[in-house]
């Protein structure tokens, strides 16, 4: 039996020189077991057995390790192409939102140039419809500058027929020239404003 227990390399180390060395040959002197007399072998198997356990059970261990290591590489990956798959979801949201913003801005923009139209047309029609009501009044003025002409002038007619009847004594025909120059003040007054009529004109109809 050998007294101190072998350490793993020391076990080795008297394997090579026991694989080395031939039967009837002693131990030389770098090996662990030189002092000890008998077979090498048999004075460490109980060792060897041992070690080759432990080096099976730190086998398994690292098979393990390399298992649990493998596994959470695997959920790494997969971690990893979830968020790789996200951050092109995100990008391509991104890009989505940026291509409706421009969108956006873009109709606003219409929107704004719409309203400016909009805006010019209204102030257009104002314009339109003040010169409208321009040129009605002017008509307006015209036909009553032109009727009451036209009155002016039978009425100076007629005024000189009543003259005439006067001076005949004819006072039938100077009342109806009285009464048709009253006819004619009337339908003036109601194809034009009064302000537009010939105060004289009026104050002879009367």
């Amino acid at each position: 039996m050998v007294d101190k227990k072998l350490t793993g390399n020391e076990i080795i180390k008297v394997l090579e020189c026991c694989s080395k060395r031939a039967i009837y040959e002693d131990c030389p002197v770098g090996c662990p077991m030189y002092q000890f007399d008998g077979d090498c072998f048999d004075l460490i198997q109980k060792d060897i057995l041992e070690f080759i356990n432990n080096l099976q059970a730190e086998n398994e261990a690292l098979i393990a390790g390399q298992e649990t290591l493998q596994a959470h590489i695997s959920n790494q990956n997969k971690e990893i192409s979830r968020l790789t798959l996200l951050a092109k979801l995100g990008k391509k949201r991104a890009d989505d939102y940026r291509a409706m913003r421009d969108r956006a801005l873009k109709a606003e923009a219409e929107l704004e140039k719409l309203k400016e139209a909009s805006e010019e047309a209204v102030s257009c029609f104002h314009r339109m419809e003040s010169l409208y009501n321009i040129k009605c009044m002017e008509l307006k003025v015209a036909k009553a500058e032109a009727t009451k002409e036209f009155a002016e002038r039978l009425n100076t007619t007629l005024a000189g027929y009543e003259i005439c009847f006067i001076e005949n004594q004819d006072w039938s025909a100077r009342n109806t020239i009285q009464q048709i120059s009253a006819e004619i003040y009337n339908l003036v007054k109601e194809m034009t404003e009064p302000s537009l009529l010939d105060k004289k004109f009026g104050g002879d109809a009367v």
